[in-house]
């Protein structure tokens, strides 16, 4: 069954299609993807990904609210394409979350 997203989240994930495209258009420019630039490719994916989800869970009645992995304290090393979590990182998403609860 189809669902309609919210005009906000079309507008988000088109920006975000927009900003793709815009790397695509230079990786193809330099012919060159480096690891640091492969992760961001596939970080539009999940970003688009998970502003879908959240709207369509609003859409049938459950709260969700999307965040990009940065927003809630998500830090890796920089081992682009195999990164680990930063030892701080579990911590500062517990304290994001805890802070938004009522």
């Amino acid at each position: 069954k189809e669902f309609d997203l919210p005009q906000r989240t079309q507008d988000e994930v088109m920006c975000l299609l927009d900003e793709c495209e815009d790397m695509l258009n230079g990786v193809r420019l330099i012919q060159e993807l480096s690891p640091k630039s492969l992760d961001q490719l596939v970080s539009y994916g999940e970003r688009c990904s998970v502003r879908i989800m959240a709207a369509r869970l609003n859409q049938i009645g459950v709260p969700a609210q999307a965040f990009d992995a940065w927003d809630v304290g998500v830090f890796t090393d920089e081992n682009y394409g195999d990164a680990k979590l930063l030892p701080t990182t579990i911590d500062t998403i517990r304290d994001k979350f805890m802070s938004r609860i009522d």
